[in-house]
């Protein structure tokens, strides 16, 4: 009786490639290393895309009513997710956001 492979996802085949450029397990785990990058990065996304949801519009969107609470660049935040790190975050105004 044979097993049939299961075919990869594309999770994985990124993965996979990811993993193909690091040499050493400090390019995976180290201070600057793939597993940072991408929890950084996720989480930026996962901040931006709820801002949108509390502010209600999209970047470089206009608000359809200005409450006081905008988009005004970047500001640098610090994570405890699988040790410290920083984050490029957006500050709303007046600070009711993060």
């Amino acid at each position: 009786m044979s097993r049939k492979k299961k075919a990869k996802s594309r999770a994985d085949e990124l993965l996979d490639e990811l993993l193909g450029e690091c040499k050493s397990s400090e390019d995976i785990l180290g201070r600057n290393g793939l597993i940072k990058q991408l929890t950084k990065r996720a989480l930026e996304r996962a901040l931006k895309g709820e801002l949108t949801t509390h502010l209600g519009y999209e970047p470089h969107e206009r608000a359809s009513e200005p409450h006081g609470n905008t988009r005004n660049g970047t500001t640098p935040k610090m994570h405890r997710a699988g040790g410290r790190g920083d984050l490029s975050g957006h500050p709303a105004r007046p600070g009711r956001f993060l």
